[in-house]
């Protein structure tokens, strides 16, 4: 018996060892990503060089497709095509294990990376950029049998039809969504659930919706964040909503829900190396 638990034991202490080292591994790729993404806020002029040069030199798939998203929206913001960088995105490894099954938790890791292709739908359809649009959708349809269910995906969908003025139906789910009214059971990122309303009152009200005093005041607010600027920018209702001062990006708009454990890795691995 105390062979048995002896055991168990090391076994446990095995798997803690290496999920910190996964995960102290993950976070040096998750702070250069990181500050490819605060390219996009910080430097507008090099931006697009910043990421370019992000996603030529990162080695790990997951990363270099999230970089590719970003990619993606600063080759649209610089008037430039991004087809041939939408053909080499692929979703897979922000979705998927290494046995090619659907991975709660990865997807979870890269909530931010659809909120980016929520942001990058709004530009093509800023732009008009009907080859653009077709290629986002096309990219999100390979895997969205495995993950429907979540709010990013609807709310991913639901702007791309709104925008496209294909049904009243849209604008409902996005008021739906705004007043937490969510259908069915979806899953969904806690740190961003805020943000996916703001983008469901912004589509509202390039639409011209009716909004409430909440509304309008949530408008402001977002008008006042770094991604909220990008969107309401690229939807055309900015000046309406503006206010003077921009507000820090609050915590949870960060890339990654492993960030706290990132941390922890980290730490766990300079104790060990100590």
């Amino acid at each position: 018996m105390d062979a048995l638990i002896f055991l168990v034991l090391v076994l446990l202490l095995i798997f803690m060892i290496l999920q910190n080292y996964r995960l102290f591994k993950r976070s040096k790729h998750v702070k250069t990503y990181v500050n490819c993404s605060d390219a996009i806020f910080a430097d507008r002029e090099l931006m697009l060089e910043i990421i370019d040069e992000y996603v030529k030199n990162e080695n790990d798939e997951e990363f270099k497709n999230k970089g590719r998203i970003l990619q993606i929206y600063a080759l649209m913001a610089k008037g430039q095509d991004p087809l041939k960088v939408i053909s080499e995105l692929d979703l897979k490894e922000t979705i998927l294990n290494n046995k090619g099954k659907f991975d709660a938790k990865q997807f979870e890791y890269n909530s931010d990376s659809y909120f980016w292709m929520i942001l990058d739908i709004i530009k093509a359809h800023s732009i008009d950029n009907k080859e653009a649009i077709d290629g986002l959708v096309s990219v999100m349809d390979k895997y969205y049998e495995y993950i429907n269910q979540d709010i990013v995906v609807g709310l991913f969908y639901n702007v791309h039809h709104a925008l496209s003025h294909d049904s009243e139906s849209n604008s409902m789910y996005l008021r739906d969504l705004w007043n937490g009214n969510y259908q069915g059971n979806p899953t969904y990122d806690k740190r961003l659930i805020g943000f996916y309303k703001y983008i469901a009152v912004s589509v509202l009200a390039y639409l011209g919706e009716n909004l409430s005093e909440e509304m309008v005041q949530d408008l402001k607010n977002f008008a006042g964040m770094k991604a909220g600027r990008l969107a309401m920018r690229d939807l055309g209702i900015l000046e309406r909503f503006d206010e003077p001062v921009i507000q820090d990006e609050p915590e949870e708009v960060k890339p990654s829900a492993d960030v706290k454990e990132d941390e922890e890795a980290s730490k766990a691995q300079t104790d060990e190396d100590q």
